[in-house]
């Protein structure tokens, strides 16, 4: 088997960034659609943890609300530091909840938070799909031109 042949698993890396970009897209309007059709709820935070670990930064919360058919729901969600920051005074958060949505919960507060990340991770997906694609192509014809001419013959010889 050519070794070259291995080279065509670079087309991973952009399949990679597709289906991150396609998993974003999916939540936008999956947040849209529990901000736009969701049951409104007011839940009271129960716990709110900060943390930050060497160059990362994230959060978690913990609330709890009652539904209309009398059903407590407690979760716990962890947030970037952007969205804390929106909610880290309050202690009764109004949300959108919508049980059969892939988001199933949106906090109101950080929901135009929530929004900009996800145009931004958008963003970044689809501008690493671009630069993979242009990386891919140019690895995927020096493996064809490679497979195409044999293997290399090495010549050695001896100067004196």
């Amino acid at each position: 088997m050519n070794r070259y042949k291995f080279l065509y698993l670079i087309w991973l890396l952009p399949a990679t960034f597709l289906a991150l970009g396609l998993h974003q897209t999916f939540v936008y309007y999956s947040i849209q659609d529990t901000y736009q059709n969701g049951e409104s709820y007011s839940a009271e935070m129960l716990d709110f943890e900060y943390k930050r670990i060497a160059a990362q930064t994230n959060s978690n919360i913990s609330i709890q609300f009652e539904t209309d058919q009398n059903q407590v729901i407690k979760k716990l969600l962890t947030l970037p530091v952007e969205m804390a920051g929106d909610l880290q005074g309050l202690h009764i958060i109004p949300i959108r909840y919508k049980p059969d949505s892939f988001q199933k919960i949106v906090l109101m507060p950080a929901f135009d938070t929530q929004k900009s990340l996800v145009w931004t991770n958008m963003a970044m997906a689809g501008l690493a799909l671009l630069i993979s694609l242009f990386i891919a192509v140019g690895v995927h014809r020096f493996t064809r031109k490679k497979i195409k001419d044999g293997p290399e013959e090495l010549e050695i010889e001896r100067i004196d």
